[in-house]
């Protein structure tokens, strides 16, 4: 006598795990962080050095990181490092002379 599938509700467990694993979720949003390179960064959590300061070497698919402290270089792909950011520390000068953060601001002001 074949066994009957065990059933949670009005369906079968294996119907329930499928359909589970079907369902589309929404992924959390993390915002893409605007960086530079020579910019220096704050993340979540400290380096094994005690620093906490990190100064960006490359950016593309990957952020490329040297600590300030020790001077050890890492790397973190684009999501793990938008999730680990916590803070500008400096930002990096560009060719005109101008931060970052004055060209963002200068963007955002109303024209006069």
């Amino acid at each position: 006598m074949p066994r009957e599938p065990q059933r949670v509700g009005a369906t079968c467990v294996g119907q329930a795990i499928r359909r589970d694993l079907t369902e589309k979720r929404a992924p959390l949003a993390i915002p893409i962080t605007p960086v530079r390179v020579g910019d220096v960064v704050k993340l979540k959590k400290e380096h094994p050095c005690g620093a906490n300061e990190w100064k960006i070497i490359r950016v593309g698919m990957d952020i490329g990181l040297e600590c300030v402290g020790c001077g050890r270089k890492v790397r973190l792909v684009r999501y793990e490092f938008d999730r680990r950011f916590r803070a500008f520390l400096r930002r990096a000068i560009d060719e005109q002379g101008h931060s970052a953060a004055t060209a963002d601001e200068q963007d955002e002001a109303p024209p006069v």
